[in-house]
């Protein structure tokens, strides 16, 4: 520290090391305890996410499309899904871990 600091600054700045150096040892837990963790919560999140869009895109269809036959109705829903699942799995696909 300089001649100028003040001694509480001084203070502030030493428990802000000490705070650095003790975060800079921790260690990360392995990817096989990480994993049996937390996996089960990935799976239960998708498995949300795929269980509300097979009930929302056929909902959208016939919200929108009221007069539309039956048999359009499924198939339209089913390429809605189709577009919807490539469009969503490359972006979760590609994003980095930070």
């Amino acid at each position: 520290m300089g001649r100028f600091t003040p001694p509480s600054l001084a203070r502030a700045i030493s428990k802000y090391v000490q705070r650095v150096q003790r975060i800079a040892h921790f260690k990360l837990p392995g990817i096989r305890r990480f994993l049996s963790q937390y996996f089960p919560v990935f799976m239960g999140a998708i498995f949300a996410a795929v269980f509300s869009l097979v009930f929302a895109v056929p909902l959208v269809v016939d919200s929108y499309f009221p007069h539309l036959p039956l048999e359009d109705n499924l198939k339209y829903s089913f390429f809605g899904g189709l577009a919807l699942t490539w469009a969503v799995l490359p972006t979760i696909a590609t994003r980095k871990a930070r």
